[in-house]
């Protein structure tokens, strides 16, 4: 059984809960801009280490924090525009 947290600095201590006025970020958000102006595709991950296998593997990889789950329309937005 596997448990993922986000977690943040407060000062010294790690705080596990979502800071007020969290705006969730796409990782790797310019390969969207890369995509778009060299006509690849991007592929949307389940986590960081996938994008970054990807990556690694010449692709254009992007993926949002907590998983699928947690992949809100405000994130889709980003992929406005392209084919």
């Amino acid at each position: 059984h596997k448990r993922f947290q986000q977690r943040y600095r407060d000062g010294r201590r790690w705080v596990y809960r979502k800071p007020e006025g969290f705006t969730p970020v796409l990782y790797r958000s310019s390969a969207i801009g890369t995509a778009a102006a060299t006509d690849q595709w991007i592929w949307i991950t389940e986590g960081e280490k996938d994008a970054e296998t990807l990556t690694r593997a010449g692709r254009l990889a992007t993926t949002n924090a907590q998983g699928a789950a947690n992949f809100t329309d405000d994130l889709l937005a980003h992929f406005d525009g392209l084919k």
